[in-house]
């Protein structure tokens, strides 16, 4: 004998081996509240009379947890989307920014983002994209003395996005964002007009691909002496780097260096490698053990699968 402790009155009943019943009919009535007075818990009822109603609505509430139980145990990227920064912050030295396109570790020594993180997705690289922006704005909410566009005048140097205006044209203020000059680093112009131009469009293209990426980016700076330009004192990085992890499922990521010289060098690599080099620590909110996995891949080929 058996009891299901639900609410009203429900019946005991005694296991039966019928042959003309069939396993769907016993549940039934296993489930079935009572409604008569024949052999129930404190008096007897009648088990042909059925509360159709609830048992519809145990029997919906029963489908409902098995389709849950199944959506439960396949792969969700929903919180890795949560923010820009929702898969770890590189390196906690320098101030924090928050914008609506990117987050950043902003150095005032450096006079620019040490980091700059975003989601990017084919959605909005589908969009209708808004109109470049014409001049590149002072980020007055950083700390110390900030970069000016004018720093860069005649220094030989091109104004660098970290965040790409092309992934940030989705909207008017994501736009404006990247022109800010706390998301600008010094490039030679044949680095900044080609390789990284060229490096830029491949992860673009790989979004539009696989539907969401996490790009991180940022500059690399010469651990010897530091070449600086403009009255601001804005320290010229010898290379740049992209960490990028694919958020649809199966899971991949991949990194790249590109020097800020005048000559082609564009070197793909493991995450683990770049983290050597930077002494960052990338995706750090993964689990550990699907952390280690991804950030050993260096395969380019997965990246180029049609």
């Amino acid at each position: 004998m058996f009891w299901l402790p639900m609410p009203g009155r429900w019946c005991v009943w005694r296991k039966r081996e019928r042959v003309e019943h069939s396993r769907f009919w016993i549940f039934l009535r296993h489930i079935s509240p009572c409604t008569a007075r024949k052999n129930c818990w404190r008096n007897s009822c009648d088990r042909s009379v059925v509360g159709v109603g609830m048992f519809l609505r145990r029997l919906a509430a029963l489908l409902l947890l098995i389709l849950l139980a199944g959506c439960a145990s396949q792969p969700t990227e929903k919180w890795m989307t949560q923010s820009n920064h929702a898969l770890g912050i590189p390196v906690k030295e320098g101030q924090f920014l928050l914008r609506k396109g990117y987050s950043a570790g902003y150095s005032s020594i450096e006079k620019q983002s040490l980091w700059v993180s975003y989601i990017l997705c084919a959605e909005n690289l589908q969009k209708t994209p808004f109109p470049r922006e014409k001049f590149f704005i002072t980020d007055l909410e950083v700390d110390g003395t900030p970069a000016t566009s004018k720093d860069y005048i005649r220094s030989g140097f091109d104004r660098g996005h970290l965040a790409p205006a092309a992934d940030m044209a989705y909207s008017k203020e994501t736009m404006i964002e990247s022109f800010l000059m706390s998301n600008i680093s010094p490039q030679e112009p044949e680095c900044n007009r080609i390789y990284w131009l060229n490096t830029e469009k491949q992860i673009r293209q790989w979004a539009l691909k696989e539907k969401c990426l996490c790009v991180v980016t940022g500059p690399v700076f010469s651990p010897e002496g530091k070449r600086k330009l403009g009255k601001s004192d804005i320290t010229v990085p010898v290379k740049f780097f992209k960490a990028v992890m694919d958020l649809t499922y199966p899971y991949k990521m991949i990194a790249c260096l590109v020097d800020n010289d005048r000559k082609e060098n564009v070197r793909f690599l493991s995450v683990d490698e770049l983290e050597k080099i930077t002494g960052y620590d990338f995706f750090d909110k993964l689990d550990d053990a699907l952390e280690n996995e991804l950030e050993s891949q260096c395969d380019l080929a997965q990246w180029s699968k049609p």
